[in-house]
């Protein structure tokens, strides 16, 4: 008996453990799979995550009735979560968060090496058939794994399935939740407004028993490349159905069968009617949510009209906000009366799809990026920004601040090049929306590599605001010269300039015809304190080289220096000579012609100022005795004639006595008529002697003595025909020959 006694001990101590194993199994699939109950009509169950766990790679606590469930392998294939601020790159499904805070949200990151899934199960607890589910949550964004491409959290639900792989899965697009930022890789605030998109849904046409249960559930999109950390918060599911309570009195009529608007259009009508005739007048008060407006807050029965419907129309408020479509808004009711019968009886809250008109915004500071390129070339975004000026082919637009992000390395300002009109909508101050095609230009005489221009093409341009306040300049300093990239940063936005050193002068455009030029209003400055720049040795910095690079020298392309193209966006022309201070610049910033150039506002104030600059030295007076001999460069001085066989320009002859006059004032009064003077690119003997007569009159004409020019030529070969030659003044010079050695 003691054998057999020991024996049955030892069998009862194995079916002991077992069944204490199979409880403890059954307990924790329990734990699991535990439906969260909805308990009445209209009462939402809410879901904020905040319990989940703000550390550690192996959680199991979840709110009653959510679940995970992981697949493919991969490190992390434990059926846990890890909690994570989007630093992490590892598939798995985790409690997003800014590190240590309480603030939680549900999510996943899917990998070549793991699969996950994550939701929840619901009872209907209600007492009555459940006839859809109104459900709406916050998407959040807390890491970006590959740019220019959306990743996506897809959401379904099942009235059969047992569990988050079971079937009967259902999807419901509109509560999709789609990354929205496509720039930058890396963690992301999932908390900032960039990061979120708010999503809402009701399902229809249901039959959900009471006591039934509901899955829905998350799946994550194989995206290319490296999936984002995408996460679900402040979750809430909203049960639907005929109430419980006493019947209503009050009969609710949507026209068409539904409720169906459009933001900025199309409006839907309901009707309203009592079932009986009341003895005192019932009110039906009218409660329209957020998302739509109603044209009356509240209609009256009497025991007259108690049988004639009335009707109420319903509008979506047009916001800006870019919401799901459709998205759901709704009405309620609420009845007073001093008929008992009536008083306080039901009315079905109405529930209205409603069709979104807002686009998608992508910021400017997107759109620009960090680098020398925009990330998004070649995409179609829409963006928003303040109309700041006008070209003569485009426009700029600056971010609100409400659009400005954090990152000092990213632009806020971008060019949109319409080539033709301006549209109406672009009016300088009007806030405005724009549709185009994300190009980088590089105008055809610049350097091959050189940065280019970020600006959007093939533009639509939509005003929201009129009168909005121009964005703050930028006040540039010397470190934002410092390098080639130094501005790139503040490429398409408002930048001022103090102060500017002229180290080039105002350029322009030369007729020799007619012996005018022709500003165009740009030049270049440097900031004061900053050494006049010169061409260094080497290749430009952005120039292409051989691979391997040979050991050559490079050239930094001289980023100090400015380029100021003044009447570039309507301002007047500023005409400057080297060494001229410009002050009060303010304009916004561009990259043209190898150089990043400023852009002078049309009225800024105070408007820009000019003091200084070169100015025309003449040589000393001769003294007694003293022998002069004089050079001077005249630069194609050509006749009226067009010589056959030569590439010379026929002046015009107002044009001719303009050079000879501004030649003679030369040859006067800054080399104070030299007793031999060597010319240089005189078309031939004819017009050179046309100057010796014109030195020789002026100067009797403003009481000198005759200094007897004569005028001797040597005949080149220049395809221009212009040649060399010599002015001898015959007052002091006694000429024996010329000859060429």
């Amino acid at each position: 008996m003691t054998r057999v006694a020991t024996s049955s001990s030892f069998l009862s101590q194995r079916m002991w453990r077992r069944a204490w194993y199979l409880v403890l199994v059954l307990l924790c699939a329990s734990s699991v799979r535990a439906q969260a109950p909805l308990t009445a009509v209209g009462v939402p169950y809410t879901q904020d995550f905040d319990s989940l766990a703000n550390s550690g790679t192996a959680n199991a606590t979840l709110p009653a009735g959510w679940a995970l469930t992981e697949s493919g392998g991969g490190a992390r294939d434990n059926e846990l979560y890890a909690a994570d601020d989007g630093v992490g790159n590892s598939g798995d499904v985790y409690s997003y968060g800014a590190s240590g805070s309480s603030d939680r949200a549900f999510g996943s990151l899917r990998s070549g090496s793991l699969v996950p899934i994550f939701g929840a199960s619901f009872t209907n607890a209600t007492g009555t058939t459940l006839t859809g589910l109104s459900i709406a949550y916050t998407g959040e964004q807390w890491r970006l794994g590959t740019i220019a491409r959306t990743d996506r959290l897809d959401f379904q639900y099942s009235l059969s399935a047992t569990s988050l792989t079971g079937a009967g899965w259902i999807d419901v697009d509109a509560l999709d939740f789609v990354a929205p930022i496509t720039v930058t890789v890396g963690a992301k605030d999932g908390n900032a407004a960039a990061s979120r998109v708010t999503l809402s849904a009701t399902i229809d046409n249901l039959a959900i028993p009471d006591g039934a249960t509901i899955w829905i559930r998350w799946t994550d999109l194989d995206a290319a490349g490296a999936d984002d950390g995408l996460a679900v918060d402040d979750f809430s599911l909203t049960p639907l159905g005929e109430p419980t309570g006493p019947p209503s009195r009050v009969t609710l009529t949507q026209s068409g069968g539904s409720t169906v608007v459009a933001e900025g259009s199309q409006t839907d009508s309901y009707t309203l009617v009592l079932t009986s005739q009341p003895t005192a007048d019932v009110v039906v008060a009218i409660t329209p949510d957020a998302q739509v407006s109603a044209d009356v807050s509240s209609v009256t029965f009497t025991s007259v009209n108690w049988n004639v419907a009335q009707t109420v129309v319903v509008q979506a408020v047009d916001d800006t906000a870019v919401e799901p479509s459709p998205h759901q808004g709704s009405v309620a009711h609420v009845v007073t009366s001093s008929d008992a019968v009536y008083n306080g009886t039901p009315v079905p809250t109405l529930s209205i799809s409603i069709t979104d008109n807002d686009i998608a915004l992508t910021p400017i500071s997107q759109i620009q990026g960090t680098g020398a390129a925009s990330p998004l070339a070649g995409q179609s975004v829409t963006t928003r920004g303040i109309v700041t000026a006008h070209k003569s082919n485009g426009f700029f637009v600056q971010s609100q601040a409400a659009d400005q992000d954090a990152d000092p390395s990213s632009s806020e300002g971008l060019f949109v090049f319409t080539g033709t009109a301006l549209p109406a909508a672009a009016a300088v101050s009007h806030l405005v929306t724009v549709t185009g095609i994300v190009t980088e230009f590089r105008s055809a005489t610049a350097s091959p590599g050189s940065y280019t221009l970020t600006q959007l093409t093939n533009a639509t341009v939509s005003a929201i605001a009129t009168a909005q306040p121009r964005p703050a300049a930028v006040t540039l300093v010397a470190a934002d010269l410092a390098v080639v990239s130094g501005l790139e940063k503040y490429e398409g936005m408002l930048v001022r300039v103090p102060s500017l050193v002229v180290v080039a002068p105002t350029g322009g455009t030369l007729s020799e015809a007619n012996a005018s030029s022709t500003s165009n209003g740009a030049f270049f400055g440097v900031l004061p304190g900053t050494p006049r720049p010169f061409r260094e040795p080497g290749v430009e910095a952005w120039a292409p080289v051989p691979a391997p690079p040979a050991q050559l020298p490079r050239f930094d392309t001289n980023p100090e220096r400015l380029r100021v193209d003044s009447d570039g966006v309507g301002g007047a022309r500023i005409d400057v000579a080297t060494g001229a201070v410009v002050s009060n610049l303010v304009g916004p910033l561009e990259n043209a012609f190898t150089s990043y150039t400023l852009l002078p506002l049309p009225s800024p104030s105070p408007a820009p100022l000019v003091s200084g600059g070169m100015t025309v030295s003449g040589v000393p007076v001769p003294s007694a005795g003293e022998v002069t001999v004089g050079a001077q460069n005249f630069e194609r001085f050509f006749d009226t004639v067009n010589d056959a066989g030569v590439s010379d320009v026929a002046l015009t002859p107002a044009a001719l006595a303009t050079r000879l006059q501004k030649a003679s004032l030369t040859v006067r009064d800054v080399l104070q008529s030299p007793d031999i003077l060597a010319v240089v690119e005189f078309e031939n003997l004819a017009v050179l002697q046309q100057l010796a007569e014109r030195l020789n009159t002026d100067t009797v004409a403003a009481g000198n003595a005759d200094p007897l020019y004569t005028a001797y030529l040597q005949e080149g070969n220049d395809i221009g025909g212009i040649d060399v030659g010599f002015l001898v003044k015959g007052l002091t010079t006694v000429t024996v020959g010329v000859e060429q050695i």
